[in-house]
């Protein structure tokens, strides 16, 4: 199923998923700071440790921004939100059983590399799905407002969970939405068209929001 048909439900579905995936990208930005004293327990170090824990997702995910424009404009929204989903997932279930402050590092690494799609990504969906221009900015107002509230479920939501189940638990559980996201993705998004085959356009480009 293609996400082109302008105005449809496809259409309407892709940008759901991408605000989603955006709204997630937040919810996996904060999630250590629920954790913290949980963290320097299990690990056994200090906040230091839990600071450069903290790091690898935003480096890895700054590294990535430009790599992941080119893979978009290169296979198209489809095959790299729906791998960068299922990386987040990877990372994210990787951190939950991780038995060292090494391994989370490596696990919040490849989550990082997974999230930093979503933005850039969400503007390759409204391209994709060919949406009205005169629509664009209401519909990337769309993605902050969502994002926004995934920094809310991170906290106070996430926070009953991890004492109700304990971290370890919270966080497995976290990465279940990703793997549907990822199969949401693979079935609703259309395969790149170069060259304005159905009414495509060129890529969107816009810097991400504070």
């Amino acid at each position: 199923m293609g996400c082109r048909r302008r105005g449809g439900a496809a259409a309407w579905l892709a940008y759901s998923s991408a605000c989603f995936f955006y709204f997630y990208d937040y919810v996996l930005r904060m999630q250590l700071s629920t954790i913290t004293d949980d963290l320097q327990d299990a690990f056994h170090c200090g906040a230091s440790g839990i600071s450069a824990l903290g790091s690898c997702f935003f480096l890895s995910y700054a590294a990535m921004q430009i790599p992941v424009g080119l893979l978009l404009d290169r296979f198209g929204a489809r095959l790299v939100l729906a791998l960068s989903a299922l990386l987040c997932a990877a990372g994210t279930l990787i951190f939950a059983v991780a038995p060292s402050l090494g391994t989370a590092s490596i696990a919040r690494t490849i989550t990082g590399i997974g999230a930093s799609s979503a933005w850039v990504g969400a503007l390759q969906v409204l391209t994709e799905a060919g949406f009205p221009e005169k629509m664009k900015s209401l519909l990337i107002g769309g993605f902050t407002s969502f994002s926004m509230l995934g920094g809310f479920a991170s906290q106070t939501p996430f926070d009953i969970m991890v004492e109700r189940q304990g971290w370890r638990v919270a966080v497995a559980v976290s990465a279940i939405p990703l793997l549907l996201i990822a199969v949401v993705f693979a079935c609703v998004l259309g395969d790149v068209k170069h060259g304005g085959e159905e009414g495509g356009t060129d890529s969107v480009s816009g810097g991400q929001p504070e």
